[in-house]
């Protein structure tokens, strides 16, 4: 009994214990007669850092992985963000143009109000027998439609 309870032997259950949680024994060399067992922790260390260096390096790789289609993402949206712009400013010089169009008809349309004004108000200064208004009037149609040319 009282060798199961020496100082050594609760030193061995210690050790015992600190094995099943991941650490090594290891024998010294004879001090003054006696061997000792410790325990080898600076090994158990460095394979928790090269552990947790393996787990930081694959969530960098996963980060790169990430960054990478994040990249390819935005170069898509750059992509679809160019052709919608160009789309536009197409829609946009289309608009402009007709705009233009637009103005040139409504130009040409006073005009032919105006002409036709004139060639009504002859008609009535002819049925009306206003030589002199019918003469200031057709002079004014035939300078419109000269400056036309």
């Amino acid at each position: 009994m009282q060798r199961d309870q020496s100082p050594h032997r609760l030193k061995l259950g210690l050790i015992a214990r600190r094995m099943r949680n991941g650490t090594r024994k290891t024998q010294v060399p004879p001090c003054n007669g006696r061997r000792k067992v410790v325990l080898c922790r600076r090994r158990s260390k460095t394979r928790k850092l090269e552990r947790t260096n393996r787990k930081m390096k694959a969530k960098i790789e996963q980060i790169k992985g990430d960054m990478a289609e994040i990249d390819a993402q935005q170069k898509c949206i750059a992509e679809g963000q160019k052709k919608v712009k160009k789309k536009f400013e197409e829609v946009e010089y289309e608009c402009k143009k007709l705009r233009m169009e637009a103005k040139l008809i409504w130009q040409q349309s006073a005009g032919t109000q105006l002409r036709l004004n004139l060639l009504f108000q002859i008609l009535k200064a002819r049925e009306a027998n206003d030589v002199a208004r019918d003469a200031y009037l057709t002079l004014s149609l035939r300078q419109l439609m000269g400056t036309k040319e």
